[in-house]
């Protein structure tokens, strides 16, 4: 991209250049040798003129798309893994898992979806529907889903427990996506697996 001005500047120097080498040896055009110096002169200055034009209009272009650019929301999604006691006379540890997103930017997201998908043992649930369909979220607007992953993927027919213990991996990916200047943008974000030692998710 940061060559095309460099590129369309060398093309138009070598249609300039053989255009002026033609004119003094062409049988069609009969110049006498002060219209060949003014015709050397007029194609040098609409050389300059060109060239000048193409890095004015490459140099707006840039300045455009970085200001457009800078409008982009941006998401941050972060998960923390939480053991809890039942309760005080039950010691028995219930792990729960926190979902922080942030918008990071002061720009506004209009229809926010956040896909979370877990797999294992080439199966795959979606646990999209934790979230709300086309969130909007101002900017530096911050939010956090709490749930108890092995109780909710055991409800849709995921043991991770009996999973793991097979020796099977347990993956938890999180992509988000949204529109931007009429386009769907998909955002892949950090990918998780589970440690049935903590019974944490963790970056593998």
């Amino acid at each position: 991209m940061k060559n095309i001005p460099v590129t369309i500047s060398l093309i138009l120097l070598l249609v300039i250049g053989v255009t002026a080498l033609w004119l003094p040896n062409s049988k069609t055009v009969n110049l006498t040798a002060y219209e060949l110096v003014q015709a050397e002169i007029a194609l040098l200055a609409t050389l300059g003129a060109l060239v000048s034009a193409t890095f004015v209009v490459y140099s707006y272009l840039q300045t455009n798309m970085a200001f457009l650019e800078s409008k982009r929301p941006q998401l941050l999604v972060q998960v923390e893994s939480q053991n809890l006691q039942k309760s005080q006379e039950d010691p028995e540890i219930i792990p729960l898992s926190l979902i922080h997103y942030r918008n990071v930017t002061h720009n506004q997201f209009n229809d926010l979806n956040i896909n979370i998908t877990v797999e294992s043992a080439n199966r795959t649930v979606d646990i999209s529907d934790l979230f709300k369909n086309n969130m909007v979220m101002i900017g530096h607007d911050s939010r956090i889903r709490r749930f108890k992953p092995i109780e909710l993927l055991c409800e849709r027919g995921m043991d991770i427990n009996r999973l793991t213990a097979a020796g099977n991996e347990v993956l938890m990916k999180i992509q988000y996506e949204y529109s931007f200047l009429n386009n769907n943008e998909v955002v892949s974000c950090q990918e998780y697996k589970w440690d049935p030692t903590i019974s944490q998710w963790i970056i593998p």
